[in-house]
């Protein structure tokens, strides 16, 4: 049996593997400057068959370079091959088995196709057969594995007092365990009496919750600055960092003729105009790679109501600001804007939504650089 000394010389040994590692407060510089993704067109698509494309929002690539694709005009999911070839389509409109009521979101997991809906998730096989549906009402931003997710409200719009929780969720066990609570911004909810009479989410505006997710990690924050937190699956926090970078200011007449098309009654409009903030979103997406970490950066185009992602900012794993990547797709060509996930890093590829001055809407997988830890 060890005696005292070398219990105590084991606590020291294991004192810092618990101790949370200090916030890192970055300035708007990255420390090793400019990278080159070296975009390298691979190939582009403007149609899933015989069908053009019409708002793709939502794209998903594997390691094996298939493509799944959700689009919201065409109200269909697709998989594409890694040439580009159109495989087929899947998970249609509809509240039967297989069917989707709520297009737009991807996972993948154990070779399984995950797509959350209303009130359930849909599980399929890479090859995009069904295979099984679970009830779960909740918001998943990551799967663990195919039975553990990480839940969390996308806005602060259904927040009491503006409270919310990340949740970890084992549909298994039925557990709901809290990993997180957190405090959100309230804005853009129109109300009559204290109740909630409209309220809408306005990827431009709104404060987000993002959450990515690799090795047992949380990377999350709301979109309305910019700190991205670090924790553990067990909710113990191990640094944050944040970049120190002018925000974008935006007026209440902007704000209005964002809803200018709309029949919202002016009195509703005041108030939802009112309770938004005046700036518009610090980052989009969150994704690991190589254990550096990617914060997707917007670009807001008021006039045309659009957000798009033309920067990448890239940290080192304890949160140092290491690079800045621009996105250049070429000339009259940009990036879909979309509140969900249209554009996607896997591998040494980038997957892109993207939209010319025709409006013509394609796909498009470039080879990339990425930099190294």
């Amino acid at each position: 049996m060890p005696h005292k000394g070398s219990l105590a010389l084991i606590s020291l040994i294991l004192l810092p593997i618990v101790t949370a590692l200090p916030d890192v407060l970055n300035k708007d510089k990255p420390q090793r400057g400019e990278w080159d993704l070296r975009l390298k067109k691979v190939w582009e698509i403007d149609s899933a068959g015989d069908e053009v494309l019409g708002r793709p929002q939502a794209i998903l690539a594997s390691a094996e370079g298939l493509l799944y694709l959700s689009d919201s005009a065409n109200g269909k999911d697709y998989i594409f091959g890694p040439e580009g070839n159109f495989i087929r389509s899947f998970a249609k409109t509809g509240q039967g088995p297989g069917e989707v009521q709520r297009h737009g979101r991807f996972f993948l997991v154990n070779d399984k196709v995950i797509i959350p809906d209303v009130g359930r998730i849909h599980y399929f096989t890479k090859e995009g057969e069904y295979l099984r549906t679970v009830n779960k009402d909740c918001e998943p931003h990551a799967f663990i594995d195919e039975n553990r997710l990480i839940d969390a409200p996308l806005s602060a719009l259904f927040l009491p007092d503006g409270k919310g929780k990340i949740t970890l969720c084992d549909l298994q066990s039925g557990k709901d365990i809290v990993i997180k609570e957190f405090s959100a911004f309230e804005g853009g909810v129109a109300r009559s009496s204290g109740q909630a009479v409209v309220d809408v989410v306005v990827p431009l505006f709104s404060p987000l919750m993002t959450i990515g997710y690799a090795d047992d990690r949380l990377y999350w924050g709301m979109s309305d600055r910019y700190k991205i937190n670090v924790n553990n699956l067990e909710g113990r926090d191990i640094t944050s960092f944040s970049v120190d970078r002018e925000k974008t200011r935006v007026s209440q007449r902007d704000k209005r003729e964002y809803f200018s098309s709309g029949s919202m009654p002016p009195d509703m409009l005041k108030q939802i105009v009112d309770s938004l903030p005046d700036e518009v979103a610090c980052f989009h997406r969150i994704e690991v790679h190589d254990t550096l970490v990617f914060v997707f950066i917007p670009e807001i185009d008021l006039e045309n109501k659009t957000l798009r992602i033309r920067q990448i900012d890239i940290f080192s794993p304890d949160g140092k600001y290491l690079y800045k990547a621009h996105l250049n797709f070429g000339k009259n060509r940009a990036h879909l804007s979309s509140p969900l996930r249209n554009m996607v890093i896997t591998s040494d590829f980038l997957y892109a939504v993207l939209q010319d001055e025709k409006d013509t809407v394609s796909v498009a997988k470039y080879e990339i650089s990425l930099p190294t830890p």
